[in-house]
């Protein structure tokens, strides 16, 4: 007599590896052939009505599939922020580049007056004065 049988099919083994394997590969049932008080009791070796390992994979990816997406839309909305934040950044910068570009401007009109004849004239007459 052998002592591992599929539950689902005919199958037969001693070797409850090579049984496990036929498991794996066709998700049948597989339950052990017990010599008990003379009758063969049939014991499944998957805990009660547990899950088989297909079933249990799926969930696994699927929970795994989740956490990635959830860890992505975190990712998300902080890289949006994050672009929010140079986009302000961006337009500060621009309005500040803008003031300094005037303040160049002013500065040059002013330092070439000052180096004119009437400019440096001026200050020559204010530098006296004082």
């Amino acid at each position: 007599m052998t002592d591992y049988q599929c539950g689902s099919c005919s199958y037969e083994s001693n070797d409850l590896d090579e049984l496990r394997l036929h498991r794996r590969e066709t998700g049948h049932s597989v339950t052990h052939g017990a010599e008990a008080t003379g009758a063969a009791e049939h014991v499944e070796l998957s805990a009660g009505s547990a899950l088989d390992g297909r079933t249990a994979a799926e969930i696994v990816l699927g929970v795994l599939s989740a956490g990635v997406i959830v860890a992505l839309a975190l990712q998300t909305r902080g890289a949006k922020a994050a672009a929010a934040g140079l986009m302000v950044q961006l337009a500060r910068g621009a309005k500040e580049k803008a003031h300094l570009a005037k303040e160049v401007a002013r500065l040059a009109a002013e330092n070439a007056y000052l180096k004119s004849a009437s400019g440096a004239g001026k200050t020559l007459v204010r530098y006296r004065s004082s």
